[in-house]
Formats: structure tokens, C-alpha cells, sequence
């Protein structure tokens, strides 16, 4: 049984041809419309020219997968926030005064590696939004080193005023480089990953999880899926792995469970190894084979059990 029909495919491929479509939408709140509609306008009103926000966003954070993350974000969700290379950060707070005894906000997290830049505490609320934005200002007129400093300091700022005007609570977690093992030439990235689910909010997706830890996850569009298992072996020797479930509908595609642990890894790496020389539709699709089949084996390796939903 497959997931998406060829009719369906073929407009799918479509729609990675069209523009994204940037929208501010909070997901997974419950608001009024009159407050609903405050905050998208507010988040369109503070960007000083960068455009409306998609959330989550990754743009100061593309390119440096494997180089560690700070995630701010508005509570409940981590999907309401922005990932920031911690380059820009060191960019930025390289101007802090070391001679100070007065450190305040993200300066003295920074220097003394502790609170919201404690690697070693995943969700940190940051208790005075006041503080932390009045200690991002005083480096307003700083020259930066990087390019893109400048622009993200500006958007962590709007953030942060945002997150304050509207209300909600502001999470930051800091993850340093992680010693994932590169397969294909992708490498895995500082977890959660959304980099093929992007792009396709509201649409089927498979996530895949390190032992039920709901950010240890790959999050990967049903149309990458498809276009790797949608040609099975027909020889009549029978699927295994991946290719079983999603054809006959069970186990880690059942739409009916959730929290599905793969109980043989090799068994699926395997499966889908015998896709590595097929011709995909979508440029995107072999780099998310290779990051699939890469998460897996590192599974395997740190003894961790992987769980699938399929949504």
C-alpha cells in the first residue's frame, strides 16, 4: 500500500518548485483570535525589513550542522524558535568586558558558562527577559567580524522583545558539537533536525527518536519517504525493514500506533542500503536516505533504541 499516490507524487513534485510561503503561526497553542491576531501582527511589525517569520527558523544556523546550536524558543513549543550558530554568539560577546564584576544576561551565561550556556542543562528559562535584552543592546554599536553577525544579533533582539511583548515564557538550550559520525557525506546534526521536513509543515511526516527523547529526533517529509521506498524489489523474495512496513501499512507505518521501537537495526539499515543506486525525483531525497541510514547506525553503535511515528 503505498502513503502518496503517483498522482500525488507528481503534484508533489510541483510544490518543490513554488516559493515558501512565510507565515507567523504559533503551533500548538490554544489562543483567542483577537490574541492570535495581536501576535502574528507583532511578529510582522518587529523584524525591521527581514521579512515574516517561519517558525522554526534556521537561517543563522544553516551551514553549521555539526558546530553546535543555541535554540531560543517561546514556551511550550521548541518549534515557536530560532537556531543560532554559536559563532555568532562568540562574535558578538568576544566585546564583553572580562574586567567587569557585574556581568548580567547572556554575557554572564556566556563567560561563566552557566544558565542558559550550560551545555548540560537542556531547557533554561530565562527569568527577566529585561535583563538579557538590555545586556544584548550595549553591543549594538560593535564591530563585528562575521558578515552575518550584525543581522542575527538584530533578529536575536526582535526575538527577545517579541517573546516579552506577547507575554510567554523564553527557553534557551545550548548543545556543543556532538561526535556524530559523517555517512555519505552529510553527517549527522545537532539534534532535533527538521532540515527535510522544512518546507512541509501540516504534511505527513516520519519522526525518527533516539530512546522516546522527544529532541533527540529526525523529523522527514513523507515525500522524501516515498520517493525512496515507492520501488520496491519485486523479485518474490519478500521486504524487510522499512520497505515491509510501508507497503503493507504496519509496524513503524501504522497509522494507528505511535512510539514504534525498531527492534532489529541492521535489519533496516540494511533495507535501506539496497536504495543507495536508485534514481530519486527530488534532488533533496539521497542526502535524506543518507541521514536516515547515518542516525540508525549511530544508534546502533550508542546502544540506543529508535522509535518511529509516522503522523
Amino acid at each position: 500500500m503505498h502513503r502518496i499516490s503517483n498522482d500525488m507524487a507528481s503534484r508533489s513534485s510541483l510544490r518543490v518548485l513554488r516559493p515558501p510561503i512565510f507565515v507567523a503561526i504559533p503551533f500548538g497553542l490554544s489562543y483567542n483570535l483577537g490574541t492570535l491576531e495581536s501576535m502574528m501582527f507583532s511578529w510582522q511589525r518587529g523584524y525591521r525589513g527581514m521579512g515574516i517569520l517561519q517558525l522554526p527558523d534556521f537561517r543563522f544556523y544553516d551551514d553549521h550542522e555539526n558546530d553546535g546550536d543555541i535554540t531560543i524558543f517561546l514556551w511550550p513549543t521548541v518549534q515557536d524558535g530560532i537556531h543560532v550558530w554559536p559563532g555568532y554568539f562568540r562574535d558578538v560577546l568576544k566585546h564583553a568586558d572580562k574586567n567587569s564584576d557585574n556581568w548580567t544576561g547572556f554575557t554572564r551565561d556566556w563567560l561563566m558558562e552557566e544558565r542558559t550556556m550550560d551545555p548540560n542543562e537542556p531547557w533554561v528559562q530565562v527569568e527577566d527577559p529585561d535583563e538579557y535584552i538590555a545586556d544584548w543592546k550595549q553591543y549594538a554599536d560593535k564591530a563585528f567580524e562575521l558578515p552575518e553577525t550584525k543581522e542575527c544579533y538584530n533578529f536575536i533582539l526582535t526575538f527577545l522583545e517579541e517573546g516579552r511583548s506577547t507575554g510567554r515564557k523564553i527557553y534557551v538550550t545550548y548543545r556543543q558539537t556532538l561526535n556524530w559520525k559523517p555517512v555519505g557525506g552529510t553527517g549527522l546534526p545537532v539534534l532535533p533536525d527538521w532540515r527535510f521536513y522544512r518546507g512541509y509543515e501540516g504534511e505527513p511526516e516520519l519522526i525518527l527518536t533516539y530512546d522516546n527523547v522527544k529532541d533527540m529526533s529526525l523529523h522527514i517529509w513523507d515525500g522524501y519517504i516515498y520517493d525512496i521506498l515507492c520501488k520496491p524489489d519485486l523479485s518474490g523474495n519478500g521486504w524487510d525493514g522499512f520497505t515491509r512496513d510501508y507497503q503493507q501499512g504496519e509496524r513503524t507505518f501504522d497509522w494507528h500506533n505511535d512510539n514504534v521501537p525498531i527492534e532489529d537495526l541492521d535489519e533496516y539499515i540494511i533495507d535501506l542500503k539496497q536504495y543507495y543506486d536508485r534514481e530519486f525525483m527530488f534532488v533533496e531525497t539521497r542526502k535524506c536516505l543518507d541521514l536516515i541510514v547515518a542516525f540508525l547506525e549511530e544508534a546502533k553503535k550508542s546502544h540506543h533504541t529508535v522509535y518511529v511515528n509516522y503522523d
